[in-house]
């Protein structure tokens, strides 16, 4: 006699915007890995720094599109609604960064052909 109940299905413990937020501020640490299950792969993402920040950003990436899922290949839990909200502030983040940058060189720039800086002593 073959057994036809219907397979149990896999609960999904794990959050979107905890798995999100967790690699926002702490993915070069591989706390994103360790959170969706992937130990092997958050201890290598520990000791490299978030693969020397490329990984990290590419973790960061796959969270916020939905395609990372957690080692039982389960979906995260509330996607659909937090998306929209993670892929904004990542957004105003990534921008005040650029804009931040590009503060920091020019006045890097100002401060080094500064009259002060040309005189020598």
């Amino acid at each position: 006699m073959t057994n036809t109940a219907a397979p149990a299905t896999v609960k999904n413990t794990r959050n979107y915007s905890t798995a999100w937020i967790l690699s926002l501020l702490l993915g070069s640490l591989g706390i994103d890995r360790f959170y969706l299950g992937y130990v092997g792969l958050g201890v290598l993402k520990l000791v490299t720094g978030g693969g020397f920040g490329i990984w990290w950003l590419v973790d960061l990436i796959l969270i916020l599109t939905g395609s990372l899922r957690g080692v039982d290949g389960a979906v995260l839990e509330g996607y659909e609604k937090d998306k929209k909200v993670s892929w904004i502030i990542c957004a105003v983040i990534g921008a005040l960064s650029i804009l931040a940058t590009i503060l920091v060189v020019f006045l890097a720039i100002l401060w080094a052909s500064s009259p002060a800086m040309m005189q020598a002593d």
